[in-house]
């Protein structure tokens, strides 16, 4: 999948999930939501965020995939990121929704602050380089940490390889 189709399918999740919660708490709100299960849309009504984090280890290029789907830019130079947040307005089945992506850093320094960030996240992008067996196998980590911290098997993770253009130097084939 391309980063775009990855977000998309987050997305779509996501908004399965809010429609199952808001079913089952039909009973408890008055006029808030419709028979279908729907929010009820009002004329200032904000469009649906879904919150999607980047993680992977460090150098992988989280940071040049997010810049490449937020600006439709590639960059090259790497400057290792702490952690930064970018939100855009997106169409997703015909519908706008905002998407704000969280692009952690993928140092062992800040291992510690991952937990606060997994809490908050909808969605996983999990980003590998295929020239990397050791970032490869660091997934498997990350998906462990986000099944710990979020305690759902079935959170929405989407195991991404990176660096194509760098086919001559693969080490990593799926």
């Amino acid at each position: 999948y391309s980063l775009q189709e990855g977000v998309d399918r987050l997305c779509a999740y996501c908004r399965h999930q809010r429609a199952c919660d808001l079913k089952h708490r039909r009973g408890k709100r008055s006029n808030s939501v419709s028979a279908c299960g729907e929010m009820s849309k009002t004329k200032n009504a904000q469009p649906a965020l879904h919150k999607v984090i980047m993680v992977g280890s460090g150098g992988v290029g989280k940071s040049a995939l997010t810049l490449q789907f937020m600006y439709d830019e590639f960059v090259e130079d790497y400057e290792p990121t702490k952690a930064d947040s970018y939100r855009k307005k997106v169409i997703l089945d015909g519908e706008e929704v905002q998407i704000d992506i969280l692009d952690t850093a993928g140092q062992e320094d800040y291992a510690a602050i991952r937990d606060n960030y997994f809490r908050s996240g909808e969605g996983f992008l999990c980003v590998f380089s295929i020239e990397e067996p050791e970032n490869f196998a660091a997934t498997t980590e990350f998906r462990e940490q986000i099944l710990r911290v979020k305690g759902d098997e079935h959170i929405p993770f989407i195991l991404v390889g990176n660096k194509a253009d760098m086919e001559d130097s693969r080490k990593v084939s799926i």
